[in-house]
């Protein structure tokens, strides 16, 4: 890995360490905590959250029930997860693209059970280049999601934004969960 990729995985951990401490929780990196994640994953249904402050938590306003309706979210929610193959090298598809980049977990000890923050990116050499897994590209660069488990073959990810209209901010995120 070379050192522009490290500085700016090195500079979002320590972004979501801060934020993390200030609302209570620590972090902590796990050895390959991927393991727990890794397949295929396809959406089942999703939540649509806001909260009022980045310290409050999140209510839910509506549902989704099926891939299509992600399509109707605001777009600064647009790189909500229709699906995510998780491995070394991770694929996203979102509603109006999809997104390739090397995956790296970190453990989120919250105190409403154990969270994950999955980023995925590749480094800003590596854009554009053929991923591992022949016809896959790399094209993103620290794509982030809270990632939690809820059963074997169960996941919710979520995808969280502060959405600007006419200067009003909106502190939203989208929950999909999926299925194995």
């Amino acid at each position: 890995m070379n050192r522009t990729l490290k500085a700016l995985l090195l500079l979002s951990g320590v972004v979501v360490l801060i934020i993390y401490e200030l609302r209570g929780n620590t972090l902590f990196i796990q050895h390959n905590p991927l393991l727990g994640f890794e397949g295929e994953w396809v959406f089942e249904k999703a939540e649509y959250l806001e909260r009022s402050s980045p310290a409050s938590d999140y209510q839910v306003k509506y549902e989704i029930s099926n891939a299509e309706g992600l399509e109707g979210l605001p777009g600064c929610l647009q790189q909500a997860a229709k699906s995510i193959s998780i491995r070394d090298v991770a694929q996203v598809e979102c509603p109006y693209t999809s997104y390739c980049g090397r995956a790296f977990l970190a453990a989120l000890n919250d105190p409403k059970g154990d969270k994950y923050l999955l980023t995925i990116g590749c480094d800003f050499e590596e854009m554009g280049r053929e991923s591992p897994i022949p016809g896959l590209f790399f094209n993103i660069v620290g794509l982030e999601y809270r990632l939690e488990k809820i059963s074997e073959d169960t996941i919710a990810i979520t995808k969280e934004a502060t959405c600007v209209d006419n200067s009003v901010e909106t502190h939203s995120a989208v929950k999909c969960f999926l299925k194995k």
